[in-house]
């Protein structure tokens, strides 16, 4: 007895001593891939002393069937205005992200480092971020923003491109440093890529994809803020979703599902007409009616209370009545303990729910046939009417979400209209509804499309880049795949079935915002100019920059404030120029040209000095010839500020058309002298 006793607590102690060496292993071992991961973003930027304050935490991520460490280091300053360093790296040593502020940083007037340096700094850096890769990575987009030009690399094997292994550099222009990164997902490792042998042809795949998986005509709606009305236009889409397999020509599904299906005009702000002799406007009576036909609070809490498998245990914390952001409408919105509700304050009906009830396992308990019955169960009590206008959508979800996700598009004359979409998720583990979003509009004008374009002059439209092509992919099973599809950085647009252009997401004319490499102003003497504004972000869209070609009105302000400008269409930017004070509306005159004067009005307008200028007697004439008292102050102080010197012999020239290369000498010394030039 007393023998068992002294083995049995040997073996106790064998356990315990082998425990404490398990655990004192594992936590040396995490220290040393916390060492080599500071180490290795220490390898691939410089971190000065100055970043005293070091934090960090990890985490075990999933990739496949393996799990990976990734860790999250960040650098500070003492100084609240200082500097901020954050990296993201994980335990194969791959540098996932990165990014590098600093307040202190110098950012006024023009780039400091050309565009050319930069590229060269982005590869140079690309080659320390990802080295496995970066000999197969290819530059296939840049831009230019505030601070930073902004690189984007994408791998290539045997000349094809590679879907899923992408990197985005951003430089700073003034300090020429790495900014800004972003690369490998944590755990990428080089994978076997398919030769490309016996595969169909790419007129084939052509025919497949537009039979197969691009979309027939559709309907979207736009808003129209300006007219306080919806349109409704005719588009074609391609799904980004999808693509054919170069090999057997079937269809496969891709993992980088963007569902931005609505459409949204934006054309400025609401308007308020005159009060007539009442005291109300027929703007404010409208609203009084409106308000009048409302649901109360009280019944909008009722309403809940009939839906109480759906909102069961939850208090009601507040009721809220709010206007639509197109403000056609009211809704009632209730937050709960555990989510929120809206319900249609003149109808009564529930337009849209989340329920927040996380799950406790990842087990698919609830079949996907499981969840859609009941989401159509639901779809049937609360808005069954339109469910019965309705039609399932492709399903994208991938076996890691968590959620079944369900989709119904309106169809109308067996059109989808895109728009328009009942949309339920479903937890996969508890069978719970999550949340639903009714989206519909009413009164409805289709657009004629007796003369819309085939699908296949479609397809040749969104294919004008021919980007269409062969591709490698990676499948759910972490394989590589070879197929058929888009590439290209920029393709996120419609074609329109009538005039068989390009819409943005907007439903405007679809413009790209890739900076221009003009080729028409090599040894011309604005040459240099240009390209160090073109640098710094300020251009003329177009291939070309007609250097000697007088320069229109609207192309004047968008050469002047580039940085924003092509967030607006040019009604937009009229109406911001003449709410500022920049132009007046009398002065409009879009495909004009601008003489010396008015762009000497405009930019001192501009920088605020308008006030000053229009006092004629204050100033000396600067120039050799004689000028005009109402556009004197305006080119004295354009002159005073170095923004316009006149020609070799010191004349103004006011009457004379402003030419595109006289245009860029005029703001390059406003940008020089004056900081950045914002709206």
């Amino acid at each position: 007895m007393k023998r068992k006793k002294i083995v049995s607590i040997l073996l106790s102690l064998c356990i315990s001593l082998s425990l404490m060496t398990s655990t004192a292993f594992a936590a040396e071992l995490d220290s040393k891939n916390f060492e080599q991961a500071i180490v290795n973003v220490k390898s691939m930027v410089s971190i000065s002393d100055d970043y005293k304050n070091f934090s960090h935490s990890s985490r075990e991520i999933s990739n496949g069937n393996n799990s990976v460490t990734v860790w999250d280091l960040e650098w500070e300053t003492d100084d609240e205005k200082g500097g901020y360093i954050s990296a993201k790296v994980d335990s194969y040593g791959n540098l996932c992200t990165y990014n590098n502020y600093n307040n202190k940083t110098d950012t006024s007037g023009l780039a400091k480092v050309s565009k050319e340096k930069a590229e060269s700094t982005a590869k140079e850096f690309l080659g320390k971020a990802m080295p496995e890769f970066s000999k197969d990575m290819k530059l296939v987009n840049s831009n230019i923003y505030s601070d930073e030009y902004y690189f984007v690399y994408q791998q290539y094997v045997n000349d094809i491109p590679v879907n899923f292994i992408k990197a985005n550099v951003g430089v700073n222009k003034f300090t020429g440093e790495i900014s800004s990164y972003s690369g490998l997902k944590p755990g990428t490792k080089k994978l076997d890529y398919p030769q490309v042998d016996n595969v169909i042809g790419i007129e084939n795949a052509e025919k497949i994809y537009i039979d197969k998986i691009q979309n027939d005509l559709c309907y979207y709606s736009t808003y129209d803020y300006k007219e306080k009305k919806n349109n409704t236009v005719a588009l074609y889409s391609f799904d980004s979703n999808k693509a054919v397999d170069a090999k057997s020509g079937e269809i496969v599904s891709l993992d980088n599902y963007r569902f931005n299906e609505y459409l949204d005009k934006n054309s400025g702000s609401n308007s308020v007409t005159e009060a007539d002799s009442a005291g109300l406007s027929e703007v404010e009576k409208d609203e009084v009616n409106k308000v009048s036909g409302l649901i109360s609070k009280e019944k909008a809490q009722e309403i809940i209370n009939e839906n109480s498998d759906l909102f069961s245990s939850m208090k009601t914390e507040d009721i809220v009545l709010i206007k639509t952001y197109r403000g056609d409408s009211y809704l009632w919105e209730l937050s709960f303990d555990g989510g929120h509700a809206e319900i249609n304050a003149s109808t009564g009906e529930i337009i849209g729910f989340y329920i927040y009830k996380p799950s406790e396992s990842k087990e698919n308990k609830v079949t996907k046939e499981e969840a859609k019955n009941k989401v159509e169960a639901l779809l049937n009590r609360l808005a069954k009417e339109k469910f019965n206008q309705t039609k399932l959508m492709d399903d994208y979800d991938t076996s890691e979400s968590s959620e079944y996700n369900f989709n119904y598009i309106r169809e109308i004359d067996g059109k989808g209209y895109m728009s328009n979409v009942l949309s339920v998720s479903i937890d996969k583990n508890t069978g719970n509804i999550i949340s639903y979003t009714n989206t519909w509009d009413n009164n409805i004008s289709l657009p004629d499309i007796s003369q819309a374009i085939s699908k296949n002059d479609a397809f040749n439209k969104y294919n004008e880049p021919e980007n269409f092509g062969l591709q490698y992919v990676l499948n759910e099973n972490n394989t590589v795949g070879l197929v058929y599809n888009f590439s290209g950085e920029d393709m996120v647009y419609y074609i329109d079935s009538i005039s068989g252009k390009k819409i943005d997401r907007w439903g405007n004319e679809y413009k790209s915002n890739k900076v221009p490499e003009y080729g028409d102003i090599q040894g011309h003497w604005c040459e240099k100019t240009v390209k160090e504004l073109l640098d710094s972000g300020y251009y003329i869209p177009g291939d070309k920059f007609n250097p000697d070609t007088n320069i229109s009105q609207i192309n004047f302000f968008r050469y002047m404030l580039s940085l924003n400008a092509s967030d607006y269409s040019d009604d937009e930017l009229y109406n911001i120029l003449i709410d500022r004070g920049i132009i007046k509306d009398e002065e409009k005159n879009t495909l004009g040209a601008v003489t010396n004067k008015d762009a000497a009005k405009f930019i001192t307008r501009y920088l605020g000095y308008e006030k000053l200028a229009t006092n004629s007697k204050i100033f000396n004439n600067q120039f050799k010839d004689s000028i005009d008292d109402e556009y004197l102050g305006y080119a004295n102080i354009c002159y005073g500020l170095d923004i316009i010197k006149g020609d070799s012999k010191g004349n103004f020239n006011g009457d004379k058309n402003m030419t595109n290369a006289e245009a860029a000498v005029y703001i390059y010394n406003l940008v020089s002298q004056n900081n950045k030039v914002y709206l």
